[in-house]
């Protein structure tokens, strides 16, 4: 990166800080003033899905002035192991009073792979410095700093939406147990999309199959490890007390990696064959959905129509290989409470103007993620494969290793 950008980044990263001294972000400026929306506690949000998006938009809408009942996740909704955070998304989790100092781990290097008629190599490093330092955290660790930013009392329920009615003057909820209440809005940030009343065509998504396990392996001092093989991605990630990895393997579903069987991916993630091979065996394959990027773009009712919004996967499902399903979570919750402050909007307006939002900045992520792919050594997939659109997303959350536009992209998604 070169030193403008580096400049402007730390610049507006850091020149903001609140009454502790912790640097503010341009969007929450809002956050450190006494200023908040209508009057507080009657303003009622339901959020579906204590996910790590889901609890972080409750955190944002506490201290926005709004009252938000979390509804815990369903059973089907399993995170990742392991989430990779974007420089610019630690600066807004700074700015709530997240800390990530002692549970996550700086990520200097991603060693990439590619096994087949194009055989390559590439360690990448990353650019940027001071501020910018992308991390990987366990899942867990992330969502239990965020909680801790919830008062004890924060409602919070194990209920499970029944019904809904999207009406003039709010939402009235059915619960499973018979339950009915009104909120001003709904919120859908589970991974399942609950709440939607009819699935999208199925011709917007690839259906893959993901494998992900922890192997016993010290990887403190190698960072990330990435291996691309016909159609799959096997990812080395280090956890950050650097005595495991987590190995997390994609393919589209009704495929599967073959190529394991070889040695050649277990030499690139530096793991022994066997060790590789039982602990993908001891894991169920887990279904995950990756959004393909089209020209023509998103439909703004991905994100949200009258007073039910979606964030995170439940909006535009990615796979976790990507490394963007929480950053662009975090991206929706921010800009979501950012309309919904709006006095002078009504929450149906404000619903539609973050969907806008929203579908904008996907059309802009896929437009110079395309454009720029010949410009950086990661070896995205070709449009012919059926990963091409997890590879051309991993350019953009590798974006300070990838060069400083990859970077800028990250960066502007709060500016």
């Amino acid at each position: 990166m070169n030193e403008t950008h580096r400049a402007d980044f730390v610049s507006k990263a850091s020149d903001r800080r609140d009454s502790a001294g912790v640097p503010v972000h341009p969007s929450l400026e809002w956050l450190t003033t006494a200023k908040t929306v209508g009057t507080g506690p009657d303003r009622q949000v339901l959020v579906v899905g204590d996910t790590v998006v889901g609890v972080f938009l409750c955190a944002l809408l506490r201290d926005a002035g709004y009252d938000p009942l979390l509804l815990e996740r369903p059973d089907q909704v399993v995170e990742s192991r392991v989430t990779l955070l974007w420089p610019s998304t630690l600066g807004v989790l700074r700015t709530v009073g997240v800390s990530l100092r002692d549970i996550a781990t700086v990520v200097d290097t991603v060693s990439v792979e590619r096994i087949d008629s194009r055989r390559s190599h590439a360690t990448l490093s990353r650019e940027a410095a001071g501020e910018a330092e992308p991390v990987v955290v366990r899942t867990r660790d992330l969502r239990r700093a965020l909680e801790a930013q919830l008062p004890v009392t924060q409602n919070r329920t194990n209920r499970r939406v029944g019904a809904l009615s999207d009406e003039d003057d709010g939402v009235v909820v059915e619960f499973d147990d018979g339950v009915r209440e009104w909120f001003d809005a709904v919120v859908d940030a589970s991974g399942t999309s609950v709440v939607r009343r009819a699935d999208r065509s199925s011709s917007s998504f690839t259906r893959l199959r993901q494998h992900e396990t922890a192997v016993d392996v010290d990887s403190s001092s190698d960072g990330v490890r990435e291996v691309w093989c016909s159609d799959a991605l096997a990812q080395r990630i280090p956890l950050p007390d650097g005595t495991e990895s987590v190995v997390r393997i994609t393919t589209p579903e009704g495929a599967m990696p073959t190529a394991l069987d070889g040695t050649e991916w277990t030499e690139a993630l530096s793991i022994e064959p066997d060790r590789l091979g039982s602990a993908v065996a001891e894991t169920e394959p887990r279904a995950v959905r990756q959004l393909r990027l089209r020209g023509s773009g998103a439909e703004r009712r991905w994100w949200g129509t009258g007073r039910i919004a979606f964030c995170g996967p439940s909006a535009y499902p990615v796979a976790p290989a990507s490394g963007l399903r929480v950053p662009l979570g975090i991206e929706d919750a921010v800009q979501l409470v950012v309309d919904l402050r709006q006095d002078s909007t009504s929450v149906s307006d404000a619903v539609s103007s973050y969907a806008a939002h929203r579908r904008d900045r996907l059309s802009e992520v896929r437009r110079q993620a395309t454009k720029l792919r010949a410009e950086h050594e990661y070896p995205v997939r070709t449009p012919e494969s059926r990963l091409s659109a997890l590879g051309l997303l991993r350019t953009v959350a590798l974006g300070s290793f990838c060069g400083p536009d990859l970077f800028a992209l990250q960066r502007n998604a709060f500016e």
